[in-house]
């Protein structure tokens, strides 16, 4: 009896662990298949005849014109005049024509200015007439008895100047030109043979020996030597020692000696 009941006791114990662990199985079985969610299937959509459509005929409808409106008819006012009508009737004026050219009266006369009178042209060898004035720049200058020779040279080039680059223009000058240029030459002899540094003394024998060869080229062959070094000395009256070059000193007797025989002749 023992036997049975302890076999009875086994099989019970053995039905029941089966039932729990297909129970527990079945939980476990139900819990994935809730996790799990199905996937929604995308259904194809239906692509449906689109009927066509029907003509319809609009009808048009007419625009209505709107009627004009009417002006107002204005009102004319009589003007009641202020003054008395004149007793003079206005003079209508003649219509200009625009499309012709206007012609201008004629300008008065006016005065013109009195004619300068006619002066000769500096001739050559005028040197005579240019002597006066070169001598009276050179007493202003603080030389009381100027000598001749120097007088004579710079007048004789002031007048060779003068009917060569400085010679009268065609038409009548309000200047003298004969003073002007004579007094230029007065000034660069002062400047050249008065200079107080030695930038001009120390280049006289040089420039002695330029007018020498060019004398001896050109002439006039009967120069003296106070004319000789009054070219000389005029020449260093032109150059600007420090501002121009020294061949520059040495090319200006071959202009000055020109214009020496030019005035001379």
């Amino acid at each position: 009896m023992k036997k049975k009941r302890a076999k009875a006791s086994r099989v019970k114990r053995a039905r029941t662990t089966r039932a729990k662990r297909t129970a527990k199985g079945r939980k476990r079985k139900a819990s994935r298949t809730k996790a799990r969610k199905p996937r929604p299937t995308r259904r194809k959509a239906r692509t449906r005849a689109r009927k066509p459509a029907r003509r319809t005929t609009a009808r048009k409808k007419g625009a209505r014109k709107k009627p004009a409106r009417k002006k107002p008819a204005r009102k004319r006012t009589v003007k009641t005049p202020s003054r008395e009508p004149s007793t003079r009737a206005k003079q209508r004026q003649p219509a200009v024509d625009r499309t012709r050219r206007a012609v201008r009266p004629a300008a008065a006369a006016r005065p013109l200015a009195a004619a300068a009178p006619a002066r000769d042209l500096a001739p050559a060898g005028g040197w005579e007439r240019l002597a006066p004035r070169v001598a009276a720049q050179l007493e202003a200058r603080g030389w009381s008895n100027p000598d001749p020779d120097v007088v004579s040279t710079t007048a004789a080039i002031a007048a060779g100047y003068r009917t060569g680059p400085a010679a009268d223009p065609p038409f009548p000058t309000a200047f003298d030109a004969d003073s002007l240029v004579a007094d230029a030459f007065v000034d660069f002899y002062w400047t050249g043979s008065h200079s107080p540094g030695p930038d001009r003394r120390s280049r006289l024998p040089e420039v002695r020996a330029m007018v020498d060869s060019s004398i001896a080229q050109l002439g006039p062959a009967q120069a003296s030597a106070t004319a000789r070094e009054t070219i000389g000395w005029i020449a260093l009256g032109v150059w600007r020692p420090g501002l121009e070059e020294i061949t520059r000193l040495h090319a200006l007797p071959g202009f000055i000696v020109p214009w020496y025989r030019a005035g001379l002749a």
